[in-house]
């Protein structure tokens, strides 16, 4: 399905959403508001077919993400050979060696040092990385680099960057599997087990409604649409994990919550930030004079997944010495974002003009983003103090909703929020936006559905603002500056006190605390 018409038809499917959730919301006896639940079931459907775009998934593609299994398939199998610095040098080697009919750039990232380097440079690194392979691992690895087919342009990407820890899990799948065509299409179906996984626990522990809102939200986000990661493998393992964690923080299985909330900060980092509103609900809790012994079997839990993990770092091939060698890979990454197609609180006040209008935009290399990059950090020097302000209003809007939360599974969730303020992670990790409706579904779906309508209604709009020479080139800073922008002004409205129309929680003891259903129109009670 061409860009074009996936965003038309998902603005249309927003459009539609939207004026059901508002019949929803305001309690109106029309046929949606009297069929209430059928309507989100519906939605929910259409939503989550839309996400695959309704079978094209990547056009003419397919359903694999070739560009992604071959970073982290390849770059989780043969990590002992390659390390954090050796794919694309070892590739472009076999590549030539083996004749194979990969289309080559004239430069390639060198992912030593980040710089763009000519083919020789890459080649003579390639012979370094080689010798680390047995001659039968060699042959092994350029006849699985001949199943993915990728664009030029995707030696110039940022490398494989997992943590030590991701990579244990990856290889749990590819260490012994040979990559083939077809084994390589099984692999891009672990993800879409994992995204079951969520809407199940979401549904066998919040309930239809939430779990409908979730379908909604992921199917129909602008940020974290198929053409990212569908298709790609084990990309959604952290987000699997932390709804694992709410779930049974709702459930009151403190220790496995513990244990699903390490895993996921182990090998994305940032799901760390869901534990903050955790806390700041237990000092509330202890304030108040009320049983804190869940954080007892929690911090276990934490402290149990945290070993487990680090351990299994160490047993990637390449010691405990990956875990220096991933600090430094985070090291690098962090400074050279934020990226063009970051998402945060600080893109709106660190986005130019200039930027905006895609006069920044170096039009024939996906990844030249130093002007995009420099025009960013000189935005950030100057307006440090804005952005720091803002992110202390919103930090603070988390620590009073935390602090008022009817038990540790509430607070959890406001963690979006705080990445939010204090991260830009790249748009495709807003996925965890579906995460959302655990607290005041309907309402949380409807701000999101207005934040989305804007965005494709954006995308003509850019469009036509090109063609008539008003921009300079349709670029990802005005997309994702501007998203984030509005976003902010979402999650304000989110953080905000309300009362959901289907799910309440009793003001008793925030640990026994459970969600009952309310008289409401949803309920049919």
């Amino acid at each position: 399905m061409p860009s074009v018409t996936e965003i038309l038809l998902k603005l249309l499917l927003t459009l539609i959403a939207t004026g059901c959730l508002v019949s929803i919301a305001k309690q109106r006896q029309n046929w949606v508001g009297r069929h209430a639940r059928a309507v989100l079931v519906l939605l929910a459907a259409i939503s989550v077919l839309a996400w695959f775009n309704f079978g094209s998934f990547h056009d003419r593609g397919g359903f694999q993400h070739k560009w992604e299994q071959l970073h982290y398939v390849l770059g989780s199998k043969y990590f002992p050979e390659l390390g954090y610095d050796g794919l694309y040098a070892a590739a472009v080697l076999a590549i030539e060696e083996f004749d194979l009919s990969h289309r080559l750039p004239e430069k390639f990232l060198d992912q030593r040092n980040g710089a763009l380097v000519p083919r020789e440079v890459i080649l003579e690194h390639g012979r370094s990385v080689r010798s680390g392979f047995t001659d039968e691992r060699w042959k092994t690895f350029g006849q699985e680099l001949s199943v993915y087919r990728v664009p030029r342009v995707m030696w110039q990407d940022h490398g494989y960057n997992p943590t030590p820890a991701w990579t244990f899990a990856g290889r749990l799948f590819t260490a012994h599997l040979p990559i083939t065509k077809k084994t390589s299409k099984i692999l891009g179906l672990v993800d879409v087990g994992l995204l079951a996984l969520v809407f199940l626990l979401i549904w066998r522990t919040f309930g239809l409604v939430p779990v409908c809102c979730a379908m909604i939200i992921f199917g129909l986000n602008y940020n974290a649409r198929f053409y990212w990661t569908g298709g790609a493998f084990l990309r959604q393992d952290w987000l699997a994990a932390v709804t694992v964690g709410i779930c049974m923080l709702q459930r009151r299985n403190f220790t496995l919550a513990g244990l699903a909330l390490a895993y996921a900060a182990s090998v994305r980092v940032f799901p760390v930030l869901f534990l903050v509103p955790i806390g700041i609900h237990a000092v509330r809790c202890w304030t108040d004079g009320q049983t804190v012994a869940w954080i007892r079997p929690l911090f276990a839990g934490l402290a149990v997944g945290g070993v487990i993990m680090l351990v299994a770092g160490g047993l990637t091939g390449r010691g405990f010495e990956a875990w220096f060698e991933s600090a430094e890979r985070l090291q690098w990454l962090q400074s050279i974002k934020p990226f063009a197609n970051d998402v945060g609180l600080r893109m709106p006040f660190i986005t130019s003009l200039d930027n905006l209008r895609g006069e920044l935009t170096v039009l024939n290399s996906l990844y030249d983003q130093t002007l995009i990059r420099d025009s960013y950090h000189a935005l950030m020097e100057s307006r440090s103090g804005l952005f720091w302000t803002a992110a202390f209003f919103m930090c603070g809007l988390v620590t009073w909703a935390a602090w008022r939360a009817p038990n540790p599974a509430q607070a959890s969730v406001l963690g979006l929020a705080l990445i939010f303020a204090l991260l830009s992670p790249t748009c495709y990790y807003w996925i965890m936006l579906l995460l959302m409706p655990l607290r005041q579904p309907v309402q949380s779906t409807l701000a999101f559905l207005i934040v989305m309508l804007i965005a494709y209604v954006l995308h003509p709009v850019a469009y036509a603002l090109y063609s008539a020479g008003y921009l300079a080139a349709l670029n990802s800073p005005l997309a994702f500056g501007l998203m984030s922008g509005f976003m902010t002004l979402m999650f304000i409205y989110w953080l905000m006190p309300g009362r959901d129309l289907e799910v309440e929680y009793q003001k008793t003891d925030s640990v026994e605390a459970v969600p009952t259903c309310g008289k409401s129109l949803l309920s049919g009670k």
